[in-house]
C-alpha cells in the first residue's frame, strides 16, 4: 500500500511513471516502502546510512518532522536524486528519455542506492512490481 502512495507522490511531483516504477522498485528491495524500516546503520525507506542518514536526521529536526515520517523522507529522497541528476544532467536526459522501468530501476541502484551487489534484481522487481499486490 505504501509503495503506492509513493508512486503516486512521485507522479504528482514531476516523475514519469517509467521513473517512478524504477525509484519504487529499488524503495521495495530496500524496505517495503516501509519509513520506519532500520538496520544496525540504516533508516528509511531507501535506507539510508552514513553521512546520507546524518542529512536526514539534521533535516528532521530542522523541520521538526519525525524521522519516519513518510513524506520528509520522499522530500528528501526528491532532494538528494536532483542533486544526481543536476551533477551530469546531459548525460541523465540522454540515458532516461525512453527508457523501461526496468533499465530505470537500474539507473536508480547504480547512481542512488550504490549497493554492493547487482543492480539487476531492481530491474527484475520494476517488471514484476509485486507491490501491487500488497494492496
Amino acid at each position: 500500500m505504501k509503495c503506492l502512495l509513493i508512486l503516486s507522490w512521485l507522479i504528482s511531483h514531476g516523475y514519469t511513471q517509467p521513473e517512478s516504477i524504477g525509484i519504487v522498485s529499488n524503495l521495495y528491495i530496500e524496505s517495503k516502502c516501509n519509513s520506519q524500516a532500520q538496520n544496525p546503520s540504516q533508516i528509511g525507506i531507501a535506507q539510508w546510512q552514513g553521512k546520507r542518514k546524518k542529512n536526514l536526521l539534521s533535516l528532521a529536526k530542522e523541520t521538526q518532522i519525525p524521522i519516519s515520517n513518510l513524506f520528509l523522507q520522499l522530500y528528501f529522497l526528491d532532494l538528494e536524486w536532483k542533486e544526481i541528476k543536476q551533477k551530469s544532467p546531459s548525460t541523465y536526459a540522454r540515458r532516461t528519455s525512453h527508457v523501461s522501468s526496468y533499465d530505470l530501476a537500474i539507473i536508480f541502484c547504480k547512481k542512488f542506492e550504490r549497493p554492493k551487489l547487482s543492480c539487476k534484481s531492481r530491474g527484475k522487481v520494476a517488471n514484476l512490481r509485486p507491490w501491487e499486490k500488497d494492496k
